[in-house]
């Protein structure tokens, strides 16, 4: 199997990060103009998290779906798993900054809002 060549790794990347900007870009957009108020918010965000992004996983990922292209992407699994420790972790010590009440709160915050959203948009763009 040929290596990719580093110019072919980079646009792949670059691709990923230029999405993953996009988005970011959109939503501040929409915040910033008015479009997405807090009601807005939420609302959009269990549309994405219970319809849109199961959806598109089902879509995208399972007809491609075999046993080398699971191989291949195993450390996804690895990434999920270290972003959501090092959330917890530093999520732990960003929590010694606030009330003992919230310090779960703060761990939970920092863990989990992007460990699956970001790798998802990069396996997609690859």
């Amino acid at each position: 199997m040929a290596e990719p060549s580093l110019i072919t790794l980079t646009s792949v990347a670059a691709k990923s990060v230029a999405s993953v900007i996009a988005c970011a870009g959109v939503g501040a957009y929409a915040r910033w103009s008015g479009v997405l108020t807090n009601k807005n918010q939420e609302l959009l965000d269990k549309l994405v998290s219970k319809i849109f992004l199961p959806a598109l996983i089902l879509g995208k990922l399972l007809p491609n779906m075999n046993l080398e292209c699971l191989l291949n992407a195993w450390p996804l699994a690895v990434n999920c798993l270290c972003l959501v420790l090092y959330g917890i972790l530093t999520g732990y010590y960003c929590g010694r900054a606030v009330p003992p009440r919230y310090k779960g709160l703060m761990m939970v915050a920092v863990a989990f809002p992007n460990s699956f959203s970001v790798p998802m948009t990069l396996l997609l763009t690859l």
